[in-house]
C-alpha cells in the first residue's frame, strides 16, 4: 500500500450523513487518511468535525449549492498537504483495494496524473466513465443525432466503441464520479474550473492535465458502483439546463468566436429543447 498522504473529497447534495458514512469508512480503510464531505445542500455555512466510533471526518457546509467542481476545490483546501486526492460522488459503493490499487498505479507511473476505475450502474451496466474529447463536430453530431441514432459512427467513436475497456488504457478523459489525482497535478492546474457548475468539469480537468504532458489512466481491474441520476431525478430540468450550459461553456473554450461557435450554440439549444420534449413525452 502507498505510504503517501491521501485525502478525499466527497460532494454531498441532499443526502443524510448516515447515507454517506459507509463510503467514508471504506475510504479510510483503503489508504485514505482524511475525508472531507462538502455539503452543497446546506443553508448555513459552517464546518464540523464529526466523530464516530472508530473514525472521524470533516463536514464543510457551503450555505448554498456552489457547484461540483468548486465544492471539490473547497474541500481540498481543508485537507492537509495531500500527495493524492480521491474525488468521489456520495452514492459510490466501493470495495476494499479500489483506492490502494489506483494509488499503486500512480506510485509506479510518475507520468500518470489521474487514475480511474471501471464504474458500474446500480443495475450492473457499465457506466459511461471514459470517453474521447468532444470536438465541435463530435459535440454537434453526438449531442443531437445521438438522441435518436445511438449507434451512429461519430457517437461510437466518441464512446470508444471497439476499444477493449476491460484492460487498462490511456484515456482522454474519465468521469468525475470517482478518480484519484496526484496532488501536485491538482495544484498545478488549479483544481476544477469553477465556471462549470455541473457536468464537463471532468472533461476540462483531464484536458488541462494532459496539456501538461501527464497521462490519464482508465484502470478497469478495480471497479465501483455509481447509483447514477439521483440528482437528475430530483431536479431534472435543473440538471438538463446545467448539462447544456456546461456543453456551451466547453464549446466556447474551444472556439471563442466565428460561425462554428454560432452553429454549436444553435445545436446545443436545439438539443436542450429536444431533450425537454423527449422527457415530457416519456413521462
Amino acid at each position: 500500500m502507498s505510504t503517501a498522504y491521501v485525502g478525499a473529497v466527497v460532494v454531498v447534495y441532499g443526502q443524510e450523513l448516515s447515507e454517506v458514512e459507509p463510503l467514508v469508512v471504506e475510504l479510510l480503510r483503503d489508504g485514505v487518511h482524511e475525508v472531507v464531505l462538502v455539503d452543497n445542500g446546506s443553508c448555513v455555512s459552517h464546518q464540523d468535525r464529526v466523530q464516530r466510533e472508530g473514525f472521524t471526518y470533516t463536514v464543510v457546509s457551503t450555505g448554498k449549492n456552489i457547484g461540483f467542481g468548486r465544492a471539490v476545490n473547497l474541500g481540498a483546501s481543508y485537507l492537509s498537504n495531500f500527495d493524492y486526492l480521491v474525488v468521489s460522488n456520495p452514492d459510490i459503493l466501493m470495495t476494499s483495494s479500489v483506492v490502494s490499487e489506483l494509488l499503486r498505479v500512480l506510485d509506479t507511473s510518475p507520468q500518470v496524473a489521474i487514475a480511474a476505475p471501471k464504474i458500474f450502474t446500480a443495475t450492473g451496466d457499465r457506466y459511461p466513465s471514459v470517453r474521447r474529447f468532444p470536438s465541435p463536430f463530435v459535440s454537434l453530431v453526438h449531442g443531437f443525432l445521438g438522441l435518436f441514432w445511438r449507434e451512429n459512427p461519430v457517437s461510437k467513436w466518441y464512446r470508444l466503441d471497439g476499444v477493449d475497456l476491460d484492460r487498462p488504457v490511456n484515456a482522454p478523459w474519465v468521469s468525475g464520479a470517482f478518480f484519484v489525482i496526484r496532488g501536485s497535478s491538482f495544484r498545478l492546474v488549479g483544481g476544477f474550473d469553477p465556471k462549470y457548475f455541473l457536468y464537463c468539469e471532468d472533461v476540462d480537468l483531464c484536458e488541462r492535465v494532459e496539456r501538461l504532458k501527464f497521462e490519464v489512466i482508465y484502470y478497469p481491474k478495480v471497479a465501483v458502483v455509481h447509483s447514477q441520476g439521483e440528482s437528475s431525478v430530483r431536479r431534472p430540468i435543473f440538471s438538463l439546463y446545467h448539462h447544456h450550459r456546461s456543453m456551451w461553456l466547453y464549446a466556447k473554450s474551444k472556439n471563442s468566436f466565428g460561425p462554428l461557435l454560432i452553429l454549436e450554440v444553435l445545436g446545443i439549444s436545439l438539443r436542450f429543447l429536444t431533450s425537454l420534449l423527449v422527457r415530457k413525452v416519456s413521462s
